[in-house]
């Protein structure tokens, strides 16, 4: 598996997709400007055969750190999978701000909707004890 990094980021684009490092300077750069908030474990056909619904990812980042706190002891890691159903999996652990953060429930709500455009394939949401996590359909 090869290191990964999300153009979107580090582009600012609307077009989402996943794109494998071509340089390690590019890399070098991803790492000290996320500092390891992104971790992603996705074999390399992935990057051809699959795509998401745009800004779905972005996102679902922008939420955990809206909705969780972090600091250097105790950092807040998205992890970023495949799972064995053609989904792609977003997980975070679930480290709650002590005072919630003001939320309108729309940028879930959004993801879901953008995504039943796409696909009749639905997103699944979901916290267990320890984390928070998305299966969004692939296509």
């Amino acid at each position: 598996m090869h290191q990964l990094y999300v153009l979107c980021f580090l582009l600012g684009s609307a077009n989402f997709s996943i794109a494998q490092s071509k340089t390690d300077s590019l890399w070098a750069i991803w790492n000290d400007a996320r500092k390891d908030v992104m971790r992603f474990n996705l074999p390399d056909d992935v990057l051809e055969k699959y795509k998401i619904a745009p800004l779905a990812l972005q996102l679902l980042v922008e939420n955990a750190v809206k909705h969780n706190r972090m600091s250097v002891k105790e950092p807040l890691v998205v992890e970023v999978s495949l799972g064995d159903d053609e989904t792609l999996i977003v997980k975070n652990r679930l480290q709650l701000r002590p005072t919630p953060s003001a939320s309108t429930g729309l940028g879930l709500q959004n993801i879901i909707n953008r995504n039943a455009l796409l696909t009749a394939r639905p997103v699944w949401a979901g916290e267990s004890e320890e984390a928070f996590i998305v299966k969004l359909p692939l296509l």
